[in-house]
């Protein structure tokens, strides 16, 4: 029973420890200027860590200027890995966007689009690594209506993780 007794004891703090050493925050929001909604967006993060420095991002977001009634619906949606090191973060990674296209008028067109776009990015946290500011090349590849179309654009984030 003494074996048993220790053997759980002994399981619990090794548990506790592999817990305790991955307490990095998963979730991140952040505020885009440019980028893939290509003017501005309010966005959400989820990290998966393959590995304590690197991982993998998978985020969704919206551009606000619908809300307010300037300009069309636009949902960006992007993949990135990344790689940190210290307070520093580099990533790359593929997204679309689906845009409300406002179309030519016939009734059997589709009214939306979607843009395809490139990630290579850098991120730097500040205030007790939890606010970071960043920076992107989000350059747009082309949209499902018209084709191939390759656009150099970028992107400035300010973002807060939890």
């Amino acid at each position: 029973m003494k074996r048993i007794l220790i053997c759980a004891i002994i399981l619990v703090f090794i548990s506790l420890q592999a817990i305790g050493q991955n307490d990095k925050p998963k979730n991140s929001v952040f505020f885009e200027l440019g980028g893939m909604a290509e003017i501005m967006s309010l966005n959400y993060d989820r990290s998966f860590y393959l590995s304590d420095p690197i991982g993998f991002n998978i985020g969704i977001g919206f551009s606000p200027l619908i809300i307010i009634g300037q300009g069309t619906l636009s949902v960006p949606i992007q993949v990135k890995f990344f790689y940190q090191f210290g307070k520093h973060s580099i990533e790359g990674g593929m997204g679309f966007t689906i845009l409300g296209d406002a179309g030519s008028g016939i009734e059997f067109e589709i009214p939306l689009d979607v843009a395809i776009f490139a990630q290579v990015g850098y991120k730097y946290s500040i205030i007790r690594d939890r606010f970071y500011i960043g920076t992107a090349f989000t350059p747009f590849l082309g949209r499902i209506k018209t084709g191939y179309e390759f656009v150099p654009w970028g992107a400035l984030r300010f973002g807060y993780k939890f």
